[in-house]
Formats: structure tokens, sequence, C-alpha cells
């Protein structure tokens, strides 16, 4: 049986070893939270408006790297 092994978080030390690695979309959470926040701060009692949705699936990608680390069991 072989068994791979996946990192996740996509972080500097799986980059430097070259392990493959699950990688969050950092960048549209941020953009999410700042949406969020904005409309927080525009808000007045005379412009009440639906807030964007708070809950949001942001897909995760997979950053393949050679070689991915491998053992056989």
């Amino acid at each position: 049986t072989r068994l791979e092994v996946i990192g996740f978080d996509d972080t500097p030390v799986a980059a430097a070893l070259g392990l493959s690695s699950v990688a969050q979309p950092v960048d549209a959470a941020a953009g999410h939270v700042l949406a969020l926040l904005v409309h927080q701060i525009d808000q007045t009692v005379a412009t009440r408006s639906a807030p964007p949705d708070p809950h949001r699936l942001l897909a995760p990608h997979l950053v393949l790297r050679h070689p991915t680390f491998a053992t056989e069991r």
C-alpha cells in the first residue's frame, strides 16, 4: 500500500520541501471580510440595507509539487 502525504495551508515550509499542499483562498476570505466591515461602517439608521451574507463557502485548491512524499505500507 502506498501512503502519500499532503500538507495543509500551503505554508512556506511545504513549498521549501516540495510538499503538495491544500491552499486556502486567503485573499478571497479577506475580501469578503472587508466587504462586511465596509457595510457595517456605512450603515446609518436612514440607509438600512441588508448586509452581505456573512457565510461564504470558499473552495481551497490543491497545489501539486513534485516529488510528493510517499512511503510503502
